[in-house]
């Protein structure tokens, strides 16, 4: 019997917006910060759709950096993930065989991507997509001789 845990805390999160300042080479530009809390309240699956408080940012002007910071302090969604496997081998004369069960994701928790971090994006501070599959069951037999 085997079992592996991955459990991580998410990455922080990077805020920028649309460019507006290309025509001076730069590769991105961050939005202003207006003192309200970019954290929103309650459980990931309720912050699914409000992940990161919009009322928190405002475009930077043309030829400006922005106020916020490369990173918030605001963590992405983690990692709690654990698989587990069995085996059991049997041995028949000159014959061995071996039962295997293995399940992938075995709590069937789900795992999200980050949510949109470009202020302008229609779905700024949703995630919309789930990272990892459902629980999965895989079994198996294997023969030797």
């Amino acid at each position: 019997m085997n079992f592996q845990t991955t459990m991580q805390t998410g990455f922080p999160l990077a805020i920028y917006q649309t460019n507006l300042n290309g025509v001076l080479g730069t590769s991105n530009q961050r939005p202003n910060a207006t003192g309200i809390s970019p954290e929103t309240s309650g459980s990931l699956e309720d912050r699914l759709g409000n992940y990161i408080n919009r009322a928190a940012f405002t475009t930077a002007p043309q030829f400006t950096f922005g106020s916020v910071s490369r990173t918030l302090g605001v963590l992405g969604p983690g990692i709690s993930n654990i698989d587990f496997s069995l085996f059991k081998s049997y041995v028949f004369e000159r014959f061995k065989a071996q039962f295997r069960c293995e399940v992938f994701n075995l709590t069937n928790t789900p795992q999200f991507y980050g949510p949109q971090t470009n202020i302008n994006a229609s779905t700024f501070g949703q995630i919309t997509s789930q990272a990892n599959f459902s629980r999965i069951f895989q079994l198996g037999v294997r023969f030797e001789y």
